[in-house]
């Protein structure tokens, strides 16, 4: 049985860290771009897709996703 919580341990820790803690003369979003790497742009397309959204007046909000699923 612990064998099967080491692999999906092991999955989500990884053995060895992927990025370092920052570098003597190192900016930050340099640090952050070496730590995270693509991650950033996931969830940089999240927050403005949901900034966007704010814009929507309410009442459209509410609609689309009754008529997506078909129902009136």
């Amino acid at each position: 049985m612990s064998g099967i919580f080491a692999t999906i341990a092991r999955r989500f820790a990884p053995f060895e860290p992927m990025a370092d803690a920052m570098r003597p003369g190192e900016k930050f979003p340099s640090f952050v771009r070496r730590a995270s790497g693509m991650h950033q742009v996931y969830v940089s397309v999240i927050a403005i897709s949901v900034a966007l959204a704010n814009f929507i007046p309410i009442d459209l909000q509410r609609r689309l996703p009754t008529r997506m699923y078909g129902r009136s």
